[in-house]
């Protein structure tokens, strides 16, 4: 239960740090946003519970779209 909390918690400063960069005039509170943002979603991935991380892994792999590579042509 601690866990759901820390993670939700986590999640919701990555969102308002995001909305603060977004709405921020001043360079350096960007970069503070920034930088919160990017610690508090790898933290949140961190503490999230592995049935999350499975379930996002088998939707990935659902939904993936091809890629179409073209033909190179090369000159000898």
């Amino acid at each position: 239960m601690v866990t759901f909390f820390t993670t939700a918690i986590l999640w919701a400063i990555a969102l308002g740090s995001v909305y603060l960069y977004q709405n921020s005039d001043h360079e350096v509170m960007k970069v503070l946003a920034v930088f919160t943002a990017a610690v508090c979603i790898i933290w949140g991935f961190a503490t999230t519970h592995w049935g999350l991380h499975l379930l996002c892994l088998l939707l990935l792999m659902r939904y993936r779209f091809p890629f179409q590579f073209r033909a190179i042509a090369i000159d000898e």
